[in-house]
């Protein structure tokens, strides 16, 4: 299979509610869609949108990388078995230094080529024997009021797994809104937080220890830094499960072997890259860490793409962080994707994420 043609499309989405990320409120999403076409005049879509105050690229750096891989793969064959993401996308990328949300965008949309060739879901491509369903856990962020309020209207739609962001919260005021929201979903939800670095290590501890009793699942990130994490992982019982998501930034795979306080990794293909994430999700089968697939805001390009990657790897008693297309005021499909009550069916979900509409979209 050969690519004939890579075009770029900007889209610019409208938030139903301001994202904070890293101090910063955003009131739109913005991002790059790729559409490939190859020598049967095929097309498939990917999306690459790197996520402010996260991703180590910015929108400009990752269009000027888009420019050149196009230059680098136009009338080129897709190398046999790229579809195992154990290697042979850096093979034949890893000379470009591609930022990871740009090999993500690519590789996705790479796959999607790979699997309408062979008449396959995006997920079967991956794993034949794929979930057939695939749970999300609803996000929570904001006020205490709006946080409860929120978790409530959730658990009624069928949502029993919650994420709920400590981030721009007091310690105290962390521990309440644990406290209103275990209240609100009820003893029977699963119920995780994502502190996104925002404390020191003692009081990462005090909040982890007061909230415990409420069955916490894992805490994301409870403190500043790499450094704070090692000196945590020195006690010996720590009150709640740690889970790994920034800090993947910071290490390579192998390091999970000598991480035996971390339970969970988050993995969000966007800032690692699809093939990347693949190699944390294999070396952490060996001390049985938990991998969990989660968006960094995409569009619904780019959370069809994760939705398949989190059937070809998951648990079905796993829930997966893709709740997020909630706050997008705007869409960039002919259809929204079918999701329901915190569970999405994987094979409609690629098959409606590769319906782009164009008029909602500026070709650059």
């Amino acid at each position: 299979m050969r690519i004939v043609a890579l075009d770029l499309y900007r889209y610019r989405l409208r938030l139903t509610r301001p994202l904070r990320l890293k101090g910063e409120e955003h009131a739109e999403r913005e991002g790059i869609i790729i559409r490939l076409t190859d020598d049967e005049d095929r097309i498939a879509w990917g999306e690459t949108a790197p996520l402010p105050g996260f991703s180590r690229e910015n929108l400009a750096i990752a269009h000027e990388q888009l420019i050149q891989l196009r230059a680098t793969v136009i009338d080129q064959e897709i190398p046999p078995e790229v579809e195992k993401l154990d290697g042979a996308f850096g093979v034949w990328l890893d000379h470009l230094n591609l930022m990871p949300s740009v090999r993500f965008g690519f590789e996705s949309a790479t796959l999607n080529l790979i699997a309408q060739s062979r008449n396959l879901p995006f997920c079967k491509l991956l794993n034949p024997d794929c979930l057939r369903s695939v749970k999300a856990n609803a996000l929570l962020a904001g006020r205490i009021d709006e946080v409860a309020e929120r978790a409530a209207a959730l658990r009624k739609e069928g949502y029993d797994t919650f994420k709920l962001k400590l981030a721009g919260h007091s310690v105290d005021d962390a521990i309440e809104l644990v406290r209103i929201t275990h209240e609100a979903i009820g003893p029977d939800a699963v119920l995780r937080l994502d502190a996104n670095r925002a404390f020191d290590i003692k009081d990462a501890y005090f909040i982890m220890d007061a909230v415990a009793t409420y069955g916490i699942d894992y805490i994301e990130e409870p403190v500043l830094n790499r450094n704070q994490l090692i000196m945590l992982a020195q006690v010996s019982s720590l009150p709640v499960p740690v889970a790994l998501d920034e800090s993947l930034l910071e290490i390579v795979p192998e390091d999970l072997l000598s991480m035996k306080f971390v339970r969970v990794i988050i993995l969000k293909p966007t800032l690692l890259g699809l093939e990347r994430t693949m190699s944390f999700v294999r070396v952490a089968q060996l001390p049985k860490i938990t991998p969990v697939i989660s968006s960094s805001f995409e569009s619904s390009v780019g959370v069809a793409a994760l939705a398949g990657v989190a059937s070809a790897i998951g648990s079905a008693n796993v829930a997966v962080g893709l709740d997020t297309l909630g706050w997008f005021a705007e869409d960039i499909l002919e259809a929204p994707l079918p999701i329901s009550g915190g569970q999405l069916d994987p094979v409609t979900v690629a098959r409606a994420g590769q319906r782009v509409d164009l008029d909602r979209l500026e070709k650059i």
